[in-house]
């Protein structure tokens, strides 16, 4: 059994070490940014983001009004299932994260509050 520890150590350690592949093979670096979006009263604080294939947004509430993400214009092609509308965020100190993965196409995502979209609540995030 302790041989066998040994290998299964050693394919994770292979695994995970980050080494090149092949030679000269370039490591690959990785690089993951959080982004806050502060929910208060009727604004995204801020609006307007840019962002990145790998990084998440972070909504976090911090008024007493129920918020959420809606994405009204997305690029072409996009599909974002299930992240086309957030859950609402109500209490104080809630959060919805969002990651921007590949669903995310490059582009511009207009978003905005369901309940707050009359009084203007609304966002972009350009995603590179």
């Amino acid at each position: 059994m302790p041989v066998f520890n040994a290998v299964i150590g050693l394919m994770v350690v292979a695994l995970f070490s980050g080494a090149p592949k092949e030679e000269g093979e370039p490591r690959v670096a990785l690089r993951v940014t959080l982004h806050t979006v502060h929910l208060i009263g009727y604004t995204y604080e801020p609006a307007d983001l840019v962002v990145q294939v790998g990084d998440t947004v972070r909504f976090v509430q911090e008024s007493t009004l129920p918020h959420n993400v809606e994405f009204t214009d997305v690029p072409a092609g996009t599909t974002l299932g299930d992240a086309m509308s957030g859950p609402y965020v109500i209490q104080s100190g809630d959060l919805y994260d969002l990651v921007i993965n590949e669903r995310f196409r490059g582009g511009d995502y207009a978003f905005h509050c369901t309940p707050h979209q009359t009084l203007g609540m609304k966002g972009t995030l350009k995603i590179q």
